[in-house]
This record gives C-alpha cells, structure tokens and sequence, in this order.
C-alpha cells in the first residue's frame, strides 16, 4: 500500500515536468462525425503510432505527433468503408495514414491547450487547430506511469482534397482519445575507471 501511494506522489510531482508519452495505440483512437443529408455519420480509425511531450512550465517546448492509419476506416458498413477507401474519397491503397505534427501549444485553462499544427491528408498538408484536454495521470495497471488526453477539431474536408458527395457535410468533426504510456529515461552511462 505504502508503494502505491508513494508511485501516485511521484507521479504527481512529476505531471508538470517535462515528459515524453507514447501512445498507447490499444487504449487510443480517432473518432468522427460528418452529416449525410440530415444524419450525423460516425466512425472510427486507429492510431498507428504517436508521441506527446508535455512541457507545463515551458510550452514552447511541448510536441505532439500522430500517424494514424486512415485505411482501418470503420463505420459499421463494409460497403461504405470501401468506398471510403477507394479513389472518391481517400485512395488509401496509394496514401494509407494521415499524419499531424504540431507548431505551437498555448494554454486555454486549466489542463486546456489550444494546440495547432499541420495536418497531412493524400500528401495535402494544411493547419489544423485542436482543443485540448489534459484528463489525468496516473498509475496503470503494469505499474507504469500514465496519461489521458483528448483533442477536439472541426475541418473542412474538401481542404484536403475529399470532395466527393453532394449529400455529404463539408465540416468533419474529429475526437482523438489518447492514452499515453510515459517514456522511460535512458540509464545514465557507467564511468569508467
């Protein structure tokens, strides 16, 4: 008991440093909503790989990068998945992940950051800004130290070249759910003697 609560000290003590996470690509996702005629369209995709540094005291220094494979696109219907994958929307046999990099972070409240970046969607690449959210971090279940995240967008499709369907929203909402995984610090190197 005296361990656990000592892992949940440190960790708290070190939220606000300077710390690298790995996405935790089974406990993390992209999700998003676009309107078909009058319906809302909801689906899925999976985070292929990604890392945050999170840098409270200096945000500046703060990063976050994603790949996320655009080809695992699910909505519930086989038929619309292909069609999502073909050439009227994302040719993912040619361009299968989408990639984000971000430029800048600034606070916008408590664990709130408004983060922008370049999105690169078929080799189209252009800014995107993301609401985010700081939801926590803690102890996993493996003892190692963890943290939640998520970040809200609204785009325009088309501006990625996605022009497909008349009936078809321009603006997609976007909801990316991270759990990240804090990266281990490399042993300092033995002197010799």
């Amino acid at each position: 008991m005296k361990q656990l609560v000592l892992a949940f000290a440190l960790i708290g003590s070190t939220a606000f440093a300077a710390d690298t996470w790995n996405v935790d690509t089974r406990h993390s996702g992209v999700s998003f909503s676009v309107r078909n005629f009058f319906v809302p369209v909801e689906g899925s995709l999976k985070l292929q790989e990604g890392k945050i540094v999170f840098d409270a005291a200096n945000l500046s220094a703060s990063s976050v990068q994603a790949v996320v494979a655009v080809s695992t696109i699910n909505t519930q219907d086989a038929d619309r998945d292909k069609h999502l994958n073909n050439d009227d929307f994302f040719i993912t046999a040619k361009f299968p992940t989408a990639t984000f990099k971000s430029t800048k972070w600034e606070a916008a409240g408590v664990n709130q950051f408004t983060v922008t970046g370049d999105l690169t969607i078929k080799e189209v690449t252009k800014p995107v800004t993301l609401a985010v959210s700081l939801l926590g971090t803690g102890i996993g279940n493996r003892g190692r130290p963890i943290s939640g995240w998520q970040a809200i967008a609204k785009i325009n499709r088309k501006d990625w070249g996605v022009s497909y369907g008349a009936s078809i929203a321009d603006e997609v909402t976007l909801t990316i759910n991270v759990q990240g995984i804090k990266e281990e610090a490399a042993p300092a190197p033995k002197q010799g003697g």
